[in-house]
């Protein structure tokens, strides 16, 4: 309940945007469970920055803070899935940002891998500590995708 009055006294414009983002956060998780991978890996692409015309105008800042109170309450978003979401909501609002997918460098333990959003300033989403962690892959551009040979 003190979450549900939290949402309510939030403004309408945060109250949008989390909606928005928890909306997109159930589509992809489902998405990346149930799709094969080659009809999705379009997400992994760069997007063109939309038009002025139908950019949201958030901030980067809101845009990040909304997937990441989403996430934390739907099931399956991961950090790929977080990662996805938001470079989506924040090529709209016509932020510029990279996906980058790393793997763990150590061998004792079991494989695993990362997802974190970097733009011109460094980590926007992923946190810089655990991103560290992590041998990048080739990054996201508009010719390749990310995990392309």
């Amino acid at each position: 309940m003190d979450r549900l009055r939290k949402f309510w006294h939030l403004p309408g414009s945060d109250q949008r945007l989390l909606s928005l983002a928890a909306l997109r956060l159930t589509v992809v998780a489902l998405a990346v469970r149930l799709v094969p991978f080659a009809l999705w890996r379009g997400w992994l692409q760069n997007r063109p920055t939309p038009p002025p015309s139908t950019r949201s105008g958030a901030s980067l800042d809101r845009i990040i803070w909304a997937v990441t109170v989403a996430g934390r309450y739907v099931p399956g978003s991961n950090c790929l899935v977080r990662a996805l979401v938001a470079r989506s909501m924040l090529g709209r609002a016509g932020h510029s940002t990279q996906l980058r997918l790393g793997v763990s460098p150590q061998q004792e333990r079991p494989f695993q891998a990362h997802a974190w959003l970097e733009n011109e300033s460094g980590v926007v989403l992923g946190g810089t500590e655990s991103a560290s962690q992590y041998t990048p892959l080739a990054s996201d551009s508009p010719h390749r995708s990310p995990l392309a040979h």
